[in-house]
């Protein structure tokens, strides 16, 4: 694989062998494809992720404070919750005395009261309901839909433990606190005067109640960033409470705060958030009339979909490609960087998005029946001396590289913008690699080499959509 090595002042210069290199890297790519793996190495081992929804509905008090609508409420639950949400916080502004009714309303609900449980459970199924929904759209599952609420049997086991640790006291007017001063966090309250409990105290027993449920090794949470003090001090309670276990086994050492800005626009106590059913609805129509624009183009998608209701359907192609533009558009800065909603900006088609991944991929499915060339893997890869072939063969070989720095990061950044650089010597290489150009000049070997070279291209692009949870188009 290494050619030569020569001495530069203080540094070494390594020549590769550059057809070496091109074989190795594709020969690769086939074994990996043979043996069904993928680059991005898994393990037995057991990670439990928490996250937020965009719009946290937890107004179980809405009916009995005189808001919402029961028909509404079945037709659009999440909507009408959020509306009710609005109203609720825009009224508190101007009559302090909701919020003090809101918060008793919430001790009956710790208290175990039955029709407030009982109000509150039904507005919880609604919501997973219509949430499993979205999720299916996405591809998403989840194996288990739980929340800090479903806690509170270790909230009484929490408490014994920050108390048996010497971290919880009582304040004069009653509340229990955890002092985090010398740490610069603040004092914590962990539960009111009233005996009511915070959101903090919830997550230390929820954090509790998932160990000993899941014996995880990794806790991941998915959280904003505008709750960064929130989660160092939960952090740190966890931490202070397990201060004396073998810190680099104990899973009080495993939490972590995978942060995310904000998403400006999108401001749930205001009124003028946007809802994500809303995004994919408007991404859909939007690529469905983009793919009318070439008729041919479409029609031939359609034809290869007739008959077809699920998959395969010029609608859920359509979806697919609206939801590779939200999410490249969501996935493409850092994670921590918050951006300003835009519809325009979610649905365009130029440049590095969503539409351009899902183009270069539908392109290269193309080229076999264009072509009329078979995969060969053992094709003569000597063949392929163009430059725009080795520079496609370096960005195939980045690919595991690329893929555990992300398994390590959590950073899909990183992995979108690689893509991004795949596509584009896809782009290059395609201009140059012309499959069936040489096909129709009889030259079958170098025709199957650079199919061969574009099929590894295919399969890497492909593995790097999957990974973010994109479906690849083989035509659009």
């Amino acid at each position: 694989m290494i050619q030569s090595v020569q001495p530069a002042g203080q540094f070494l210069n390594f020549t590769v062998n550059e057809p070496q290199y091109l074989h190795d890297t594709i020969q690769d790519v086939v074994r990996a494809e043979n043996a069904k793996q993928s680059a991005l190495l898994s393990s037995t081992s057991s990670t439990s992720a928490s996250s937020t929804a965009t719009t946290s509905t937890w107004n179980a008090h809405v009916e009995s404070l005189g808001y919402g609508d029961r028909t509404k409420l079945h037709q659009d639950p999440i909507k009408h919750l959020y509306d009710v949400y609005v109203r609720i916080n825009q009224d508190i502004t101007t009559n302090p005395g909701l919020d003090k009714l809101a918060n008793q309303y919430f001790k009956q609900m710790e208290d175990g009261d039955p029709a407030v449980l009982s109000l509150w459970q039904e507005f919880r199924s609604l919501s997973i309901d219509f949430y499993r929904r979205i999720y299916k759209r996405l591809g998403i599952e989840f194996d288990v839909y739980s929340g800090e609420s479903e806690s509170a049997r270790f909230v009484p086991q929490a408490y014994e433990l920050l108390r048996r640790k010497g971290l919880l006291r009582e304040e004069a007017d009653g509340a229990w606190v955890v002092d985090l001063e010398e740490f610069g966090l603040g004092v914590c309250t962990l539960r009111r005067a009233d005996g009511t409990t915070l959101y903090l105290t919830r997550d230390v027993a929820a954090c509790l109640e998932r160990a000993e449920r899941f014996k995880f090794d990794r806790h991941l949470y998915m959280i904003g960033d505008d709750q960064n003090l929130h989660m160092k001090r939960l952090f740190k309670i966890m931490e202070l409470a397990f201060a004396t276990e073998k810190q680099q086994e104990h899973w009080s050492r495993s939490l972590q705060h995978i942060s995310f800005g904000k998403v400006q626009g999108m401001s749930t106590r205001k009124g003028n958030a946007v809802f994500l059913e809303d995004i994919l609805d408007t991404a859909q129509s939007t690529m469905l009339e983009k793919m009318k624009e070439n008729q041919v183009k479409f029609d031939a998608v359609k034809e290869s979909s007739s008959g077809k209701e699920g998959e395969g359907s010029v609608e859920l192609v359509a979806d697919q490609l609206g939801i590779s533009a939200v999410v490249i558009q969501d996935f493409q800065a850092k994670s921590h960087k918050g951006y300003e909603f835009s519809w325009k900006r979610m649905t365009e088609s130029n440049g590095n998005t969503g539409i351009y991944l899902q183009y270069a991929y539908a392109r290269l499915c193309g080229i076999a029946d264009k072509s009329g060339t078979t995969l060969n893997t053992s094709a003569k890869t000597s063949l392929l001396t163009e430059p725009e072939a080795h520079e496609l063969a370096n960005m195939i070989s980045q690919y595991p590289d690329i893929t555990l720095s992300t398994l390590h990061t959590l950073e899909p950044s990183t992995i979108v913008n690689y893509l991004f650089g795949l596509s584009h010597a896809i782009s290059s290489a395609n201009q140059v690699l012309q499959v069936k150009a040489a096909a129709e000049a009889g030259e079958k070997e170098l025709a199957e080499a650079r199919f061969l070279l574009l099929w590894c291209a295919r399969v890497t692009l492909g593995n790097g959509m999957r990974i973010l949870g994109l479906e690849p188009l083989e035509r659009m």
